[in-house]
C-alpha cells in the first residue's frame, strides 16, 4: 500500500499549491519523511548493510532514484522560465527564475540548496525540491548509523525533540519546525522506529477500521489547524502521530502479488507529480488565462481556478506517464543490477 499512499501524499501537495488548500501539503511532506525514515532504514538493514560496499550501493541507488527524472523536469522548467515573460513568471511564483551565478546553477542541478532553511533559497526552478535537500540530509544520517539500532533511533528522536523544544523556547515560528534540515529529523527518526518495532502487536490493535478512521482524522485535524490558530502547533504533531500509525497499519497490507504490482505502479506517479505540478501549473495558467489562477482555502473561488487546476492535474498525470515510461522504468533496471553487484 505504500505506493498508493505516496501518490496520495503527492496529490495533497499538488492540491495545496495549485488549489491553495491550506495545511495539507505540509502534512503530506512530513508523512513522506516518516515513510522515508522507515524505508531507508529497511533497505539499509535488508538490502545494503553498513559496509563500504553497501553504503556505495545505497548512494548510487539514491542517485538513480532521484536525479534522472529530476533532470528531465528541471530541463522542462528551464525551458518554460526562459520562454515565458519574466515578469509574468515571477508573479506566478517568485522563486522561478534562471540562476545568475555558478552557485545557483549547482544548487539547482543538485537540489542541495546551501541554507539551513532550503525553502528560502532562490532561485528554485523546481520549487518543491527544497524538501529533497532535507531528505538528502537525513539519508546521510541513516547511512552513518542514526537508525541502525533501536538505541540509535531513540537518540535521534531525542535530539530531534530537543531541537523542536529549542524552537518553541526561542519563540521561533513553525517554519523552523517544517522547512529546516533539522526539522525533518523528527519524522525520519519516527520512521526508523517504525522499522525497529514493525513486528509489534500495535498493527493488530489498530484494526481494519483504522484504515478509514485515521485518514478521516487526518483531514479533520488539518481543518482544525486551519480554523483555530491556537491549535496549529498541536495539530502539526498530531498529524505526525496519525501518519505514523497509518504507516504502521499499512505494513501488513497488500501482500497479494496482483495488488502489490498495481500498488507499485501507482506509486511510480508520486515523484513526477511532486516535481511537475508547479511547472505544469505555470504553463497551464499562462496558456488558458495569461495570468495565475488558483483557488483559496477549502473553497474554489472562481471558474478559472477550478479549470486551471483540473487541467493541470490531467497534464501532470500525462507527463508523469511519459517520464515513467521513458526514464523510470529504464532506470529501475539499472538500480536492480546495482543491488545484485558484489562490489
Amino acid at each position: 500500500m505504500f505506493g498508493s499512499y505516496r501518490t496520495i501524499l503527492a496529490l495533497l501537495v499538488l492540491c495545496m499549491h495549485l488549489f491553495e488548500l491550506p495545511i495539507l501539503g505540509g502534512y503530506a511532506v512530513f508523512a513522506f519523511y516518516i515513510l522515508s525514515g522507515y524505508l531507508m532504514t529497511l533497505i539499509m538493514h535488508g538490502t545494503y548493510g553498513y559496509t563500504w560496499i553497501g553504503l556505495k550501493k545505497y548512494a548510487i541507488n539514491r542517485f538513480l532514484r532521484l536525479y534522472p527524472m529530476y533532470f528531465a523536469v528541471l530541463f522542462f522548467a528551464i525551458v518554460l522560465v526562459w520562454a515565458l515573460p519574466n515578469i509574468w513568471v515571477i508573479r506566478y511564483f517568485k522563486v522561478l527564475y534562471i540562476p545568475g551565478d555558478l552557485e545557483g546553477w549547482l544548487a539547482n542541478l543538485t537540489f542541495l540548496f546551501p541554507m539551513f532553511n532550503p525553502a528560502y533559497y532562490e532561485p528554485r526552478l523546481v520549487p518543491t525540491t527544497w524538501a529533497l535537500t532535507v531528505e538528502m540530509f537525513n539519508y546521510f544520517l541513516v547511512a552513518i548509523g542514526f537508525s541502525r539500532t533501536v538505541k540509535a533511533s531513540f537518540v535521534w528522536l531525542g535530539l530531534s525533540l530537543v531541537y523542536v523544544g529549542w524552537t518553541f523556547a526561542n519563540g521561533l515560528n513553525y517554519e523552523w519546525r517544517y522547512h529546516t534540515i533539522f526539522a525533518g529529523c523528527l519524522p525520519f527518526a519516527v520512521g526508523s522506529l517504525i522499522y525497529h518495532f514493525r513486528d509489534s502487536r500495535l498493527r493488530d490493535f489498530l484494526g481494519n477500521k483504522s484504515l478509514v478512521i485515521l485518514p478521516a482524522a487526518f483531514f479533520a485535524n488539518a481543518y482544525i489547524a486551519h480554523r483555530i490558530d491556537e491549535l496549529f502547533a498541536v495539530c502539526w504533531y498530531i498529524n505526525l502521530v496519525l501518519n505514523a500509525l497509518y504507516i504502521f497499519k499499512l505494513l501488513g497490507m497488500g501482500k497479494a502479488s496482483d495488488f502489490r504490482n498495481t500498488d507499485s505502479m501507482i506509486g511510480k506517479y508520486s515523484y513526477p507529480i511532486y516535481l511537475l505540478h508547479w511547472p505544469v501549473g505555470l504553463i497551464v495558467c499562462y496558456t488558458l488565462w495569461d495570468r495565475p489562477a488558483t483557488g483559496a482555502y477549502f473553497t474554489i473561488t472562481s471558474t478559472h481556478s477550478l479549470i486551471s487546476g483540473s487541467v493541470s492535474v490531467l497534464v501532470v498525470f500525462a507527463l508523469s506517464y511519459v517520464l515513467i515510461k521513458l526514464i523510470d522504468e529504464k532506470v529501475d533496471k539499472v538500480r536492480a543490477s546495482v543491488k545484485l553487484r558484489k562490489s
